[in-house]
């Protein structure tokens, strides 16, 4: 990890370096290439000479070439960024329509023009040009130690298609869907909120792994020691977690205007006595599907998980859960309708049939052709996911960084102090009797890494 994180560094730079010499060469020929594309206004009002002289119009030799002004230029190891004034007659249309020829002209992989609003910088009136020399998302990027989340709105989920960070919405979320064929990201996704999360006090983690039987084994393992409760796939277990998870929602609920004197969880935020909670089902098709008739008691202990998890999806935003649903595949066979159909969030990372594209983001991305998850099925996306901002109009794809074992391990047992039991819920506890958090042994090498990592990651320092 060390060594991608080096050469990673070093590519950057160069990156960098290149990206400034297009920028220059972009400034320098903007005018000639403007022109050239239509995208500068010809002022054929006449002049005050012209006026004097009898004439309605400028004469050819005295028409005025109004070439959209360049305000701002940034450029980062992925491209060049470049905010432009509008001409009359020239809007963010035109640059749209013109953004293939700009790429074949500065021979860029891709252009994009997005008109500016009240919210940026610049405000109306203004078109920011990003382009990008390469695909963002074929890099992987390796994951760093993160600092102390300050917005707990928002999860950062990695770096987009344009190079820009992409966010997925917490606040007002209760649950999302995430689906993708098997070794194509969903365990790093998971891996990377959790240690993003983990630096908060005001966060606490429950789960199931329907990977293994043992919550102590599997993907989870290292990060068993930041989760508050952790299950494996036992049918008996899962039910008693969601069924403790529920009762703590219904309790929030009950008691939240006698607390906050709000009835939302998010109109007044978390605390550490009322914190988030994060729940991650992962491959939850095994224990909220199955072929047992409904009358079996396999059938009935399905059904109650499902039925309860369909009450967290629903009324959780209020209370401050959020669920994570993750599954190969969202075909009703694998994660029941009534779950898919009302959670607030989907992404998928690259999947095999047009079906489960569907099923995970549903049919509005059969109007996005060239976002289809099917397409990037190859080495270099994995990690890649897809999803739908909020707000947004359209589909965007994200790469997720690559978290290493060694990473994760550290930052969980770091903050392994701030783990609190989740009241109602009896089981999965990664808590002793005593009051310490259950964690792994680790050899002296990792137990020292992992309380120089306590010191740094704690908001005193480590200090007394």
């Amino acid at each position: 990890m060390g060594e991608l994180l080096t050469s990673s560094l070093v590519a950057d730079e160069a990156a960098v370096r290149a990206n400034v010499r297009r920028a220059a060469r972009f400034r320098r020929t903007w005018p000639s290439v403007a022109y050239s594309l239509g995208l500068a206004h010809e002022d054929r009002n006449p002049t005050l000479a012209d006026k004097w002289a009898g004439r309605q119009r400028a004469e050819k030799s005295m028409v005025r070439i109004r070439t959209p002004r360049i305000m701002h230029m940034s450029v980062d190891q992925y491209g060049v960024t470049m905010v432009v004034r509008t001409v009359r007659g020239v809007g963010r249309k035109h640059f749209a329509d013109a953004a293939g020829s700009l790429a074949d002209e500065w021979q860029m992989r891709q252009v994009w023009a997005r008109a500016l609003d009240d919210e940026d910088e610049w405000g109306p009136g203004f078109v920011e040009l990003r382009t990008v020399h390469t695909d963002p998302l074929t890099r992987t990027v390796a994951a760093t130690r993160p600092p102390v989340p300050k917005d707990l709105t928002r999860l950062e989920l990695g770096h987009g298609e344009r190079g820009q960070p992409e966010y997925l919405p917490l606040a007002q979320s209760a649950g999302v869907t995430v689906m993708g064929a098997s070794g194509y990201g969903k365990t790093q996704f998971a891996r990377s909120l959790v240690i993003k999360l983990a630096p908060s006090p005001l966060v606490q983690f429950a789960g199931a792994n329907g990977k293994t039987t043992r919550a102590d084994r599997g993907d989870y393992r290292v990060l068993r020691p930041r989760y508050a409760h952790l299950v494996g796939s036992d049918l008996k277990e899962v039910n008693a977690l969601l069924t403790g998870l529920e009762a703590e929602m219904y309790r929030r609920l009950d008691h939240m205007f006698d607390w906050w004197g709000c009835d939302e969880f998010w109109d007044h935020g978390p605390t550490l006595e009322v914190p988030v909670l994060v729940t991650t089902l992962d491959e939850c098709q095994v224990y909220l599907t199955t072929s047992a008739p409904a009358s079996s008691p396999r059938g009935q202990l399905v059904a109650d998980n499902v039925e309860k998890a369909t009450n967290l999806v629903k009324m959780g935003r209020a209370a401050g859960l959020i669920t994570f649903f993750m599954t190969q595949k969202g075909t009703g066979n694998a994660i029941p309708t009534d779950i898919r159909d009302v959670a607030t969030g989907a992404m998928t990372f690259p999947v095999r049939s047009r079906a489960q594209a569907q099923a995970a983001l549903g049919d509005e991305i059969l109007d996005f052709p060239d976002k289809d998850p099917r397409k990037i099925l190859r080495h270099p996306y994995r990690g890649v996911g897809t999803f739908l901002p909020d707000g947004a109009e359209e589909f965007t794809r994200f790469k997720s960084p690559l978290t290493s074992l060694e990473l994760a391990e550290e930052v969980c047992g770091a903050t392994a102090h701030y783990v609190r039991e989740i009241p109602g819920v009896s089981v999965g506890r990664t808590r002793t009797p005593g009051g310490g958090a259950q964690t792994i042994e680790l050899s002296k090498a990792r137990a020292a890494r992992a309380a120089k990592s306590a010191r740094r990651t704690r908001p005193d320092g480590g200090r007394p």
